[in-house]
């Protein structure tokens, strides 16, 4: 287990897991900007990229980000009105979806989706798998929480969501 090595105050505390999510900054900034896409309303300028390997290719090795993008995977590419009626649900997160970690040693990328605005950036960033199979969200790394891949499933096709419910499955 990992120390908490930020300025929270004892910093011999061990903190590998966030119990008390209601207080904690960090969780709730990140909750704060999760509802917030649902509130989205002008979609210009708003795009959505997702990269996925398929969730039966095996590898000998942790890939990484870059060998997401490289292949062989899966990708869509959405914007503007495209996203329209898909960001509705990331109204439901709450705090008590959120239980953060801090065990990030190294990343096992099956999944990558980024949600960008030409005005603000980056809005939503999420990867699995984190260090034990953990979600990635927005730099935070958490507990997996499934209602993330229900969230994220108006933006696939057919094919996209078999793929993200075996991914479920495999838990």
């Amino acid at each position: 287990m990992q120390k908490d090595h930020s300025n929270s105050g004892n910093k011999n505390e061990d903190l590998s897991i966030q119990d008390s999510t209601d207080q904690d900054p960090v969780v709730q900034k990140l909750v704060d900007e999760l509802t917030g896409l649902a509130k989205i309303k002008d979609f210009e300028g708003i795009s959505v990229s997702i990269y996925w390997f398929d969730p039966m290719l095996r590898f000998a090795y942790p890939r990484s980000l870059n060998d997401l993008f490289e292949g062989p995977s899966k990708s869509i590419y959405l914007e503007g009105d495209e996203i329209k009626g898909k960001l509705d649900l990331f109204s439901q997160i709450t705090t008590k979806d959120i239980r953060r970690v801090w065990t990030m040693e190294r990343v096992w990328a099956r999944f990558y989706m980024v949600i960008e605005s030409e005005k603000d950036g980056r809005l939503f960033e999420f990867l699995f798998h984190g260090d034990g199979r953990n979600f990635i969200v927005n730099g935070t790394q958490i507990r997996p929480n499934y209602k993330f891949l229900d969230i994220i499933m108006p933006f696939f096709d057919y094919d996209g969501r078999f793929d993200m419910r075996s991914y479920g499955s495999l838990h």
